[in-house]
C-alpha cells in the first residue's frame, strides 16, 4: 500500500509539473520496490528519478536513471510505459545539444507506441529545428490526426499553433494564418486562455509581416490581456515581446518605452527564479523555450569542449571501433537469448553486464566527440564579475534552498570588470555551488551554509566559494581538477565538473586553488585579472 501511494504521488506531482517535490517519494518508491522485488514499480520509480534529475539540470544522471528503467522493463509487457521513457530519453539528449540522437529516441518511442502523441510532437519540433520542414509538418499532422481521433481538442489547438509556426518560418504566411486562426478558434471554444494567447501572438506576427501594424498591435494587446488574467509570467513575457514589435511598427514611442520597461522588470523577475520552474512553464511554447534550451545546450557543449582539450580528439575513433564490435555482439546474444533461451542464467547476466559497460563507454565517447572546436560566436568580452555571479545564483537559489542550505553572498562594491565569456563564469559558479551542496548532504539543516565572497585590488579580482561541509579528503588537492576524477561515490557524476571549471578559468587567464578551512568545510579560491580597458567618453 505504501509503495502504491508513493508511485501515485509521483504521478500527480509529475502531472502538475511539481518536479522539485518528487525526491522523498521517489526515494521511498525505490526502497520499497527493491525490498518487494516489484519490477514494474521499480521501473516507474527510476522514471520519476530521471525526471527529478532533469529538473535539476543533471542530464547525465537523468539518462542513467532512464536507462535503468528501460533495462528493468525488458521482458515486461509494458510498451506504453517503455515508449514514454524512450521519449524522455529523447528530451534529455536534445537538452544535451544532441538533437539527432534525441530524434532517434523519439522515433523509437513512436515505433513502440504509435499513439504516443508527445513523442510525435517532439519529433516534429526537432525536425522543425533541423529545417526539415516537410517531415516536421508530416509529424505534426500525424499527431493532429491522433488528437482528433482521441477527441483531445486542447492538444489539437497546440498542434495547430505548431503548424502555424513551422509554416510561418518557411514563408507560407497564408497557411500559417489559417492554422493560427484555427488554434485561436479552438482555444476560445474550450475557454483555454493559454492556447488562445499563443495563437494571438502568432497572428500578431503574421499581421506584422504584412505591414498590418494596427492589426498586429490589437492581437498582441489581446494576448497580453489573457496573460494578465492568468497571471502567467512566461506568457506575459511573450505578449510583451509581441506588443513591443507592433509598437515599433506603428511608431508609438511612448507605449514602446512603457512596454520595454515592463519587459526589463519581468526579465529580472523571471531570471531570479528557479530554472526548473521556468522549464516546466515553458512546455508547449515557441521562441523563449528554444532560447532556454539553447542556453542549456551551450553550457553542456562548452563543458565537453573543456575536457577534450585534456583528453585529445583522436582517442574517440580508436575506442569506437572495438566498442561497436562489443556492443553488436552483446546485442545479438541477448536478442537470440530473448527468443530461444540459449544462455544459462549466469552467462546472460555476464552478457548484460558487458552490454551495460559498453553503453557506458559509448556515452563517454559521445561526450568527447563534439569537443573539438569552439563555435565562432563565443567571444571574450568585458563583463561584471558580480553581475555574472548574481545571474548564476538566480538559476539555482531555489534548488539550494530546497536542500535546507543557507546561501550567503558578500560581493564587493562597484562593478568588477573581467575579460571572458559570461556563461562560462556562470557555469563555474553553478558547478562550485552544486559541489558544495552535495558536500552538505549529511549535515543537520542548521549547519548547512554556502558563502560566496568577492574582493578586488588594482590588478586582480577574487572569488571565494566556501561551505560548512565535510571538507576535502586528504591528498586530493593535486588531482581534484583532473578529468574523470571524483570524490563522490561511483556512479554519481562523471568527474568532469572541476576539470571544466579549471579549463574555463585558465581561458580567462586566471587560477583556482582549493583547501580545507580551519573551522571546517572546503574553500575554492579563484583569481582573475581585472580588465583595465576604460570606455572613452
Amino acid at each position: 500500500q505504501r509503495l502504491k501511494e508513493a508511485i501515485t504521488i509521483c504521478e500527480l506531482l509529475n502531472a502538475q509539473s511539481r518536479l522539485a517535490e518528487l525526491e522523498p517519494y521517489v526515494n521511498a518508491a525505490l526502497e520499497l520496490a527493491t525490498v518487494l522485488d516489484d519490477r514494474l514499480s521499480l521501473a516507474l520509480a527510476f522514471k520519476f528519478q530521471s525526471l527529478l534529475h532533469y529538473s535539476r539540470l543533471s542530464i547525465d544522471r537523468a539518462l542513467e536513471s532512464a536507462f535503468r528503467a528501460v533495462k528493468i522493463l525488458q521482458g515486461l509487457d509494458e510498451a506504453v510505459l517503455l515508449s514514454n521513457i524512450l521519449n524522455n530519453i529523447g528530451v534529455y539528449y536534445t537538452a544535451l545539444g544532441i538533437p539527432k540522437r534525441g530524434l532517434e529516441y523519439f522515433e523509437q518511442a513512436i515505433e513502440l507506441n504509435p499513439q504516443n502523441s508527445k513523442a510525435i510532437s517532439n519529433a516534429g519540433e526537432r525536425l522543425r529545428d533541423m529545417d526539415r520542414v516537410p517531415e516536421a509538418i508530416a509529424r505534426f499532422m500525424q499527431a493532429l490526426e491522433l488528437a482528433d481521433t482521441l477527441g483531445d481538442e486542447l492538444q489539437s489547438a497546440h498542434l495547430y499553433k505548431n503548424l502555424g509556426e513551422v509554416h510561418f518560418a518557411d514563408g507560407n504566411i497564408d497557411t500559417a494564418e489559417e492554422h493560427f486562426t484555427r488554434a485561436l478558434r479552438m482555444g476560445r471554444r474550450l475557454k483555454d486562455k493559454v492556447s488562445s494567447a499563443f495563437a494571438l501572438i502568432g497572428l500578431s506576427r503574421v499581421a506584422l509581416s504584412r505591414d498590418a501594424s494596427i492589426e498586429s498591435h490589437g492581437h498582441a494587446r489581446e494576448a497580453l490581456e489573457l496573460a494578465e488574467q492568468l497571471d502567467n509570467n512566461e506568457l506575459r513575457w511573450f505578449g510583451l515581446l509581441s506588443l513591443a514589435d507592433s509598437c515599433r511598427a506603428i511608431g508609438d514611442d511612448k507605449e514602446l518605452a512603457s512596454v520595454l520597461t515592463r519587459s526589463l522588470r519581468l526579465h529580472e523577475q523571471l531570471y531570479s527564479g528557479s530554472i526548473t520552474q521556468r522549464i516546466a512553464e515553458l512546455e508547449a511554447t515557441y521562441r523563449l523555450e528554444r532560447k532556454e534550451l539553447e542556453t542549456k545546450r551551450l553550457f553542456e557543449q562548452q563543458a565537453r569542449l573543456a575536457s577534450i582539450g585534456v583528453m585529445g580528439a583522436g582517442i574517440t575513433h580508436e575506442i569506437n571501433q572495438p566498442l561497436n564490435a562489443i556492443t553488436i555482439n552483446a546485442d545479438g546474444m541477448l536478442f537470440k537469448d530473448d527468443r530461444e533461451k540459449v544462455l544459462p542464467r549466469e552467462y546472460r547476466e555476464s552478457v548484460e553486464q558487458i552490454h551495460q559497460a559498453a553503453m557506458r563507454i559509448d556515452e563517454i565517447v559521445k561526450h568527447m566527440r563534439s569537443f573539438w572546436s569552439r563555435p565562432d560566436y563565443l567571444k571574450h568580452v568585458s563583463f561584471d564579475l558580480n553581475e555574472g555571479i548574481a545571474n548564476a545564483l538566480g538559476m539555482i537559489r531555489r534548488q539550494v534552498a530546497s536542500h535546507g542550505i543557507a546561501l550567503d553572498t558578500s560581493l564587493c562594491k562597484g562593478p568588477v570588470p573581467v575579460l571572458g565569456i559570461s556563461i562560462h563564469l556562470q557555469q563555474i559558479v553553478i558547478n562550485l555551488v552544486i559541489n558544495a551542496m552535495h558536500s552538505l548532504d549529511n549535515k543537520p539543516s542548521g549547519e548547512k551554509r554556502i558563502t560566496l565572497t568577492t574582493s578586488r585590488d588594482h590588478a586582480c579580482a577574487r572569488l571565494r566559494v566556501c561551505d560548512t561541509g565535510e571538507g576535502l579528503p586528504a591528498g586530493v588537492e593535486d588531482r581534484i581538477f583532473d578529468p574523470f576524477y571524483s570524490t563522490r561515490p561511483a556512479g554519481e557524476g562523471m568527474g568532469l565538473g572541476l576539470a571544466i571549471v579549471r579549463s574555463f578559468i585558465e581561458e580567462m587567464k586566471g587560477s583556482i586553488e582549493c583547501a580545507n578551512q580551519p573551522e571546517g568545510g572546503a574553500m575554492f579560491s579563484i583569481t582573475l585579472p581585472i580588465e583595465r580597458r576604460e570606455t572613452s567618453r
